[in-house]
């Protein structure tokens, strides 16, 4: 980024949005980012010409990126409830088995080590 002004300049202006952000809405936080940068000689002509098309731009970004984390949450809570679904079968199948407690602790506990290894 040292040998490209222009990277850096937009680096420079994403970071801003992104501390904007906590603070604001993504549209918000994109038009503050923007004006920082215009009053800084950030990107400045390039932001004055073009400056609706940036704010359209960077928000779908922002959007795209906040969905993406929205899907992996949402992915890592259904892999959970699977997850528990699948102890659940596989007890209630030891027990079908007519396993005691104590066996189906210990295939618990075998199943377990086997799949930290």
């Amino acid at each position: 980024m040292r040998k490209c002004k222009t990277l850096s300049d937009y680096a420079s202006l994403i970071e801003k949005v992104r501390e904007y952000e906590d603070y604001c809405s993504v549209e918000e936080a994109i038009k503050l980012a923007s004006e920082y940068c215009i009053a800084n000689n950030i990107l400045k002509e390039f932001l004055e010409k073009n400056l609706s098309e940036v704010v359209n731009m960077l928000t779908a970004e922002f959007d795209m990126d906040k969905a993406l984390e929205v899907a992996r949450w949402e992915g890592k809570e259904e892999g959970i409830e699977e997850g528990k679904m699948e102890v659940q079968n596989y007890i209630l199948e030891l027990i079908e088995q007519g396993l005691s407690r104590e066996e189906i602790k210990k295939k618990i506990e075998e199943t377990k080590t086997l799949s930290e290894q």
